[in-house]
């Protein structure tokens, strides 16, 4: 995969493999589950400290009988995938690891994969936290340009002292409006609806506002 380390690369490919067996569309729960095959993998050897295996995740992914010779990412995993990618070049990290990966796939709150580590008593916050504090480790550990990076998050983190330690990787746009700190939408019902309708999707669920 262009831009991932040879771990990253793996995952996705056997995530990918996974997806091929289920409908053809790669989520986010499909790349849980690969890590899971990865135990010595940065991502798996935390998901095996919680006792998330490929049993436990693979329950979750349905197999309907076919094989799909093609795959396509679905919009989380490729959202997912684009803020590794930013969050690596952000600390310096010249290619997408696995704890990136990870992190972003948990951030989406109500993704397949939150959902299915939920269900198995697994708080995927955890988790994703976890994940972000290995991989700002790692950065700090590893050269000077990563080190000033991670270390500039790591004082943010600290002086913020709500221990979120995703919140610092985006903006949490459900929370923005209850502050107030969005404009209302005013006389766009009908619209707003529509939209919520097909973000529920589980397919084709990317909505196009123009005007």
């Amino acid at each position: 995969m262009n831009g991932m380390d040879e771990e990253c690369s793996k995952i996705m490919y056997k995530a990918a493999e996974l997806a091929m067996k289920s409908g053809g569309v790669v989520g986010t729960e499909h790349i849980i589950c690969a890590m899971t095959y990865f135990p010595k993998s940065k991502a798996g050897a935390i998901l095996a400290k919680y006792g998330v295996d490929s049993q436990a995740v693979g329950g979750f992914i349905e197999e309907d009988g076919r094989f799909y010779s093609n795959y396509v990412f679905s919009d989380r995993v490729n959202n997912a995938v684009g803020n590794a990618r930013s969050i690596c070049k952000n600390f310096g990290i010249p290619t997408v690891n696995s704890l990136a990966l990870l992190a972003c796939c948990l951030a989406d709150d109500n993704s397949y994969a939150c959902n299915a580590l939920r269900h198995i008593g697994v708080a995927p916050e955890e988790i994703g936290e976890e994940a972000v504090d290995k991989l700002v480790g790692g950065a700090q550990n590893n050269s000077k340009p990563y080190s000033q990076k991670a270390e500039r998050y790591r004082d943010e983190e600290e002086s913020d002292g709500n221990g979120d330690a995703l919140a610092g990787l985006g903006e949490d746009l459900t929370q923005k409006p209850r502050d107030g700190k969005l404009d209302p939408v005013i006389g766009r019902d009908s619209e707003i609806n529509r939209i919520i309708e097909i973000l529920s999707r589980r397919k084709k669920n990317n909505p196009i506002l123009i005007g």
